[in-house]
């Protein structure tokens, strides 16, 4: 199964469905802790509770800065700040972070068409 979570150069991401009981959590927390892995995880749970976009995009965030501060905290103060669409700050604020950053952290965000 690890082989699937490794992925392949061409995959950025990977979803595990599978029922409650099946060991979803066990299998990515063994995978995600470790030791020979030399990337950074960040962990998000979401339901069908979570579909309020500030409220995913809080989460998302939060998750991702736990591995990469650098990265998301000016996105998720913008969340928190008045504005016409703190989504949209927080996107631009994400996105130029990236940018900016000397981590090679705009592959994430890019896509592959085939």
């Amino acid at each position: 199964m690890n082989r699937y979570l490794e992925g392949s150069p061409g995959h950025r991401l990977t979803v595990v469905i599978a029922p409650a009981g099946w060991g979803k959590t066990t299998l990515l927390s063994t995978w995600a802790h470790d030791s020979a892995r030399s990337d950074r995880v960040a962990w998000l749970s979401i339901d069908e509770a979570d579909d309020e976009l500030v409220r995913f995009w809080t989460y998302l965030l939060a998750a991702l800065h736990g591995v990469a501060p650098e990265l998301a905290s000016d996105a998720l103060s913008a969340l928190s700040a008045p504005g016409l669409d703190p989504i949209g700050i927080a996107v631009e604020a994400l996105l130029n972070a990236a940018t900016a950053s000397p981590e090679a952290f705009m592959s994430w965000f890019s896509t592959t068409t085939t």
